[in-house]
């Protein structure tokens, strides 16, 4: 017991219990039971330069000892202290400028604090690297992932833990597009061998919010470039509110078209509250308003979708649909056409509906769904026990503020060039969403635009691409591939030559070698090429590639070059499977 609450205490910089227990036994030789770190290794992981200090005082021949990584305390402190380390961390958990400071003192001090005891600058860790080096290049050290693994007590493991460490991709993103992201996923992908999933996974969630806030700000054009599948239709926020559900609930009849036109099936989906769009429709404030949605959702079938949740509608939805019914009777020519005009017009159009309210009048009215009351069909709609409120409100925040450092970044790329790299690399950051916002204040900005629509449309090529190689299909990839989707890259930075050596196609690996040699050294975002993946694998792919050109002795960004990788096959971590549609959806879509 004694054990766990000294190194609780260190963790969480509890001095004044460390300072009481500190004498018992060789408490301050405890060690961390999953990564082996003592408590000086804790202090220095953790920043707690007094808590070090009280340590290292009681027991200094521990300022040397080595973890599971062989990593001294040096090293992390290192990694902090370093010039980057700082402020790249700490500007993401605070935004007080006087508190980094502060922080950024105490980190120096850490690494000062270790020195001052003697600690051996030029020890090696299990990958060779010494303290100097992460402190001249702190990147190598992923500290949110140190101190995560670090934690303690160890939070018991869960569901999700165990899909993280199975690196269960279908079933994670299943999590997301469910809007379960922050409340099951958000900083709990901490092993090293499924920490790539981690900006994956934040695109996917940044990629839906993104479609959220188009609707709100009435961004057609960015709904029309961010709803390409049935995944980023129907991706839903935490309160399980699909696309749908906002575009109804802020009175975008236009954009609820457009989503049912593409994707008639999301009609039927319903949020946490088993709601489906048609109860949005059936509260909104506005008459006019309720019923220009009601129609759109009954036409796309949403009656059904009522009857399978088993749920009522307000009886003003019931006299709508009744109305609807008799003026399909009697306006089957030209009269019914003036008033509900081709669909695919009102999409193209540019013009906004005249009866699409403002966020200021949503703020205004301040009106509810009341799950036990309007869903029942009460016309009153009072409020009675236990009922559940919805509250709808702007919820732009500081989110809408374009990041300045990411539209230099956007805006520094040359538009006219047909490589994506600087994109890639921002979306492979998570920067997805920031990109977006970026996009939105330059939608003025013809060059920028028609560069971002190539980009998708470059990658739903290499998504192509990547099945035809999946599948083996030799003569869908010759006719798909070309100088421009042979060097794009995915989230990962994986080309379609890394994915043929993955899938091991050797036939295709030689014709996509021979036909862009150029190419055959291109790295993903690990700095891995494909020679890399090649190395571990029981074939002749690698000494193909070899012969072709490819550079083995080029380093990752561990460190590690193909030649190594060969000569030792275990250390190699396969890149994060592809993320596909699943087929049930693919079905739907049909």
């Amino acid at each position: 017991v004694k054990y766990e609450q000294f190194l609780e205490a260190v963790v969480n910089g509890d001095e004044h219990t460390v300072r009481q227990l500190i004498d018992f036994r060789h408490l301050v030789q405890s060690r961390h039971p999953r990564t082996h770190t003592t408590t000086i290794h804790l202090s220095a992981i953790f920043e707690r330069p007094i808590i070090l200090r009280i340590l290292l005082k009681k027991d200094r021949n521990l300022v040397d000892s080595r973890d599971a990584e062989g990593r001294s305390p040096l090293h992390y402190a290192a990694a902090i202290a370093g010039t980057l380390g700082p402020k790249g961390l700490k500007l993401e958990e605070n935004l007080d400028e006087s508190t980094n400071i502060q922080q950024s003192v105490e980190e120096e001090e850490c690494f000062d604090i270790l020195l001052d005891y003697g600690a051996n600058e030029a020890l090696l860790d299990v990958e060779g690297y010494t303290p100097m080096n992460f402190h001249r290049s702190p990147h190598l050290l992923d500290m949110h992932q140190i101190r995560g693994l670090n934690q303690f007590p160890i939070r018991p493991g869960d569901n999700i833990d165990e899909l993280i460490a199975q690196r269960n991709v279908k079933a994670l993103r299943e999590i997301v597009l469910a809007g379960d992201y922050k409340s099951q996923i958000e900083g709990r992908i901490f092993p090293p061998e499924s920490r790539d999933l981690a900006p994956t996974l934040l695109h996917l969630q940044t990629r839906i919010l993104a479609i959220h806030e188009a609707i709100r700000n009435k961004d057609q054009r960015t709904l029309k470039q961010l709803v390409d599948s049935w995944d980023t239709a129907t991706g839903k926020d935490e309160y399980g509110r699909t696309p749908l559900h906002i575009a109804v609930l802020y009175g975008r009849a236009r954009m609820a078209r457009y989503l049912l036109l593409l994707f008639p099936r999301c009609v039927d989906l319903v949020d946490k509250a088993q709601r489906t769009s048609l109860h949005y429709a059936s509260c909104l404030p506005d008459e006019h308003q309720r019923t220009q949605m009601t129609r759109i959702l009954y036409r796309a079938g949403a009656e059904i979708s009522s009857k399978i949740n088993g749920n009522k509608i307000t009886k003003k939805s019931k006299k709508i649909k009744e109305n609807d019914e008799n003026e399909e009777e009697e306006k089957m020519d030209g009269q019914k056409e003036d008033e509900f005009p081709d669909i695919e017009k009102v999409i193209l159009s540019d013009s906004d509906d005249e009866d699409e309210s403002t966020e200021e009048d949503l703020i205004r009215t301040n009106w509810r769904i009341n799950k036990n009351d309007e869903m029942g069909g009460n016309e009153g709609g009072g409020e009675g026990e236990g009922e559940e409120m919805f509250l709808v409100k702007d919820s732009d925040g500081d989110e809408s503020i374009v990041d300045e450092n990411i539209e230099r970044r956007v805006l520094s790329i040359d538009f006219n060039q047909k490589q994506y790299r600087q994109l890639e690399q921002l979306y492979s950051e998570g920067l997805g969403g920031k990109v977006w916002l970026v996009v939105k204040k330059h939608l003025g900005n013809e060059k920028l635009v028609k560069y971002i629509y190539a980009y998708r449309q470059a990658q739903n090529r290499l998504s192509q691409v990547f099945g035809a190689i999946e599948s083996n299909d030799f003569r869908k990839l010759k006719i798909l591939l070309d100088e421009e989707i042979v060097q794009a890259r995915d989230l990962r930075g994986l080309t379609p030559l890394h994915i043929a050596v993955l899938e091991e196609r050797h036939e295709m690996v030689e014709f996509i070698a021979n036909q862009f040699p150029a190419h055959i050294n291109i790295s993903d975002h690990l700095g891995r090429t494909v020679a890399h993946y090649a190395a571990p694998q029981q074939n002749a792919i690698y000494d193909t590639l070899s012969d072709l050109g490819a550079d083995i002795k080029i380093p990752d960004k561990n460190g590690f070059s193909a030649e190594r990788y060969r000569a030792n096959p275990k250390q190699m971590v396969r890149p994060l499977p592809l993320l596909n549609i699943n087929e049930k959806e693919k079905k739907i879509n049909k």
